[in-house]
This record gives structure tokens, sequence and C-alpha cells, in this order.
């Protein structure tokens, strides 16, 4: 994931050609895990907790929207550039470092789990680079390239025994997250997108969701 995020500008624009087709296929495969596995396996365990963990869900894509808009309406259009960047900097810092924390959780389950939930937000890294503006400086980069190791350090050697109340709230909040960014900037509108690469990324991630369902 680090790597995918230092060189999230690289292969933008190594991959500039096909970015329809890889974005559709990459949305396919989004959308599906986020439906079929990822938000039934934060369901299961929140209603064994307590409904009130739904609100992480409403809080992950709230705090996203409400952000973004803020900026978008009140900043000029000079100031617009650095404020997002510096807003989805640290968006990136948090919601990748959360990444870190839950992918500790999903290895628990096992191996084949793990790699289902971490393949989305590392194809969605790659290719849509969740900043928008990329920064200059090579120390913001390395760090911001961090966060899913610290999120996974922090895990295992700050925070071992996390409650089962807050790991599903962290995964409410990926959920959310998810949501509003694929939703928002990942699923092309209009002409935009090949339908059928959106489809075939569907297909693949659909069949995989259901190998993992036989065999666990």
């Amino acid at each position: 994931m680090g790597l995918a995020q230092y060189f999230s500008e690289e292969i933008c624009l190594r991959c500039k050609t096909y970015s329809p087709k890889i974005i559709s296929f990459v949305a396919g495969i989004s959308i599906t895990y986020l439906f079929l596995d990822l938000f039934p396996t934060f369901a299961e365990g929140a209603l064994g907790l307590t409904r009130l963990l739904f609100f992480s869900v409403v809080f992950g894509f709230a705090v996203f929207y409400i952000i973004e808009k803020y900026i978008y309406k009140h900043y000029s259009k000079n100031q617009l550039r650095k404020e997002l960047a510096i807003e989805e900097s640290f968006a990136s810092f948090i919601y990748h470092f959360v990444i870190g924390m839950v992918i500790v959780t999903f290895v628990d389950r096992g191996i084949f789990p793990a790699i289902l939930f971490f393949a989305p937000p590392l194809f969605y890294t790659s290719i849509s680079s969740f900043v928008s503006h990329h920064s200059k400086y090579k120390s913001i980069k390395i760090l911001l390239s961090t966060s899913t190791l610290l999120g996974i350090l922090f895990v295992l050697f700050v925070y071992p025994n996390l409650p089962p109340i807050i790991k599903f709230s962290l995964l409410g909040f990926v959920i959310g997250v998810l949501s509003y960014e694929i939703i928002r900037h990942s699923v092309p509108g209009g002409k935009k997108g090949e339908p059928i690469f959106f489809i075939l990324g569907a297909t693949i991630y659909s069949l995989l969701i259901t190998f993992m369902w036989v065999i666990v």
C-alpha cells in the first residue's frame, strides 16, 4: 500500500491511456466487495454488539463529504487547490492508518479474506491517488506512504487487544469512507467509463467472494 501511495502519480501517468477501463474495472471490484462481503461482515458483527455501530458508517461518509463541501464553499479558486490538497493529505493519512488497523483483524480471519479486503483499497490508491494534489515534498509523500504500516504497527504493538466494539467502529468508518470515495470519485459518470470492464470486475470479485464462502 505504501508503494502504491508513493508511486501513485507515476502509475496514473503510465495508465492514462487505459484510465477509463481500469477505473471502471476497479469500481466494479470495489462496489461488489463493499456490498457482498464488507458490509455484511460489518452488519453481522454490529448486530451482535449494538445497532449504534451503524452510526460509524454514516460518520465516515459524512466527515469526508462535509470537509470537501466546506472547502469548496469557503475558499476561492486560488486558495482551493492548496486547501483541498491539505484536506485530502490529512484524510488520506487517517484513512490508510485505519486500513492498516483493520487489515490486522482480517488477517486473523485468514489470508484469503485479508487479500479480498486489501485489494480494492490497494487498486483504488494506485489508480486514483486518493490525494488529488501530489506533494512536491518527498518527506510528505513518505509520511503519507507509511500510514498503512503505522496503522498495522499500532494494533500489533501499541494497542494489540482492540475491543470488538472499536474493531467494528473502525470497519464501519472504512465502509463509510469507501462508499463516499467510490461513488463520488471512482464510479465513472455520464458517458465516461467502460461498462464491460465494470461488469468484468464485478463478476471476478463475485466469484472470488463466492469461493471464499464455500471454503470458509
